[in-house]
């Protein structure tokens, strides 16, 4: 099932490679029979020691709560307690990246640039397609995002494919790659972000019927999340439907704070939607509420405002 890279230790002590051996044994049926990661880790090169596993697991549940930085942290111990996991060190640049600590991903890529002869065919694409977005070269992301796809089809990186395609305003070509998601494997797993990027597809396609039913099948999955309530915000705004907003407001408010994602923020996405589709006196009112409840010190529901 898979190939185990020799291991060695002194003549003197030789129950320290029996050691080494059992951590990469272990480590190894980890990824393998972890249905989080083991469809995007079939192409990985070496496998981890049991620890490192741990800790890149231990990384990749705090990346699906939004605690970016805390995420690459523990992707990085990953990489200190096994050198030879340097495709953990991808994950840390792109949850660098996606708390903007730009010069903290270009580090962590930097690394994993001249360690490349440790990384897949898979993971040398997964490089590049970070690097390109690091770059803001987004052809070069979709580009490696496709080679991933062709390399391990039918595996989350159909997600990696449809997102890069959207950072070029591709939104047909996003929902082609969303049609084969299947968003309860792998990392997408538990995750309450996915379902606005197909309903964000459909958004750009001006197809907000479909948008808004794509939402709300978010919603009926991560009924307590507004990451979920968000989307299907977003969706109603650009259609004007204020009554049915305020209905959602109110909701928002009664589900668990989320320090990512205050009252304020779910108000100003409103907003700028009513904005940007001619919704101005709504946008007015709705825009005020969002300012005051930005403004706002007492963070004793809201979390940091």
């Amino acid at each position: 099932l898979r190939t185990m890279d020799p291991v060695g230790a002194p003549a003197t002590d030789p129950a320290r490679a029996i050691g080494l051996l059992r951590q990469r044994v272990v480590g190894a049926l980890a990824l393998m029979y972890n249905a989080k990661v083991s469809s995007w880790f079939a192409q990985a090169g070496r496998p981890p020691t049991y620890e490192a596993y741990q800790a890149f697991m231990e990384g990749a549940d705090l990346h699906v709560q939004y605690k970016l930085v805390e995420a690459a942290e523990r992707y990085r111990e990953a990489f200190a307690l096994d050198s030879s996991f340097v495709q953990t060190l991808l994950w840390a640049g792109d949850a660098y990246r996606q708390a903007d600590s730009l010069a903290a991903a270009d580090s962590v890529l930097r690394i994993a640039e001249r360690l490349r002869n440790r990384l897949s065919p898979f993971d040398r694409h997964f490089l590049a397609n970070q690097r390109g977005s690091l770059a803001g070269d987004y052809g070069a992301a979709l580009a490696a995002a496709r080679e991933m796809v062709r390399i391990s089809p039918g595996s989350e990186t159909l997600f990696l494919l449809g997102s890069e395609a959207l950072s070029l305003n591709r939104p047909q070509e996003a929902l082609t790659a969303f049609a084969e998601v299947n968003s309860e494997q792998g990392f997408l797993k538990g995750w309450d972000g996915y379902w606005g990027w197909p309903m964000l597809a459909y958004h750009l396609l001006g197809k907000n019927d479909s948008a808004l039913v794509v939402a709300r099948r978010g919603r009926l999955q991560y009924p307590s999340s507004r990451q979920a309530l968000l989307h299907e915000v977003l969706v109603l705004a650009a259609m004007g439907r204020e009554d049915e907003l305020e209905h959602l407001f109110d909701e928002a408010a009664g589900l668990p704070a989320q320090s990512t994602l205050p009252l304020g923020k779910i108000l100003k996405g409103a907003a700028v939607e009513l904005r940007g589709h001619g919704h101005t006196e709504a946008s007015r009112r709705i825009a005020a509420r969002a300012a005051a409840a930005l403004s706002a010190t007492d963070s004793s529901s809201e979390g940091d405002a």
